[in-house]
């Protein structure tokens, strides 16, 4: 039987996880109708319109939104899509 640390276990996790948002933060370019929505509700999934095609996997919108304000800061009302 293999025994694998905690540690080692969660540096493949952390590196699986970096991976994913990496492929996340690459497709994010602008602020799209859909995640200034997201902004305006304060990412809360309650009343999400979204909510209803979400329906294999927790919703990954909140952690786009706090990238996007992170690369181009809060959204612009008047912005074009």
């Amino acid at each position: 039987m293999l025994i694998i640390s905690p540690e080692i276990l969660y540096n493949i996790r952390k590196k699986e996880l970096e991976e994913t948002m990496q492929k996340i933060y690459h497709k994010l370019q602008r602020w799209t109708p859909s995640a200034i929505d997201c902004y305006e509700r304060n990412c809360m999934c309650k009343d999400c319109p979204m909510k209803k095609f979400i329906t294999s996997q927790k919703c990954q919108m909140k952690s786009s939104v706090i990238e996007l304000i992170r690369l181009y800061g809060i959204p612009n009302k008047t912005a074009q899509f």
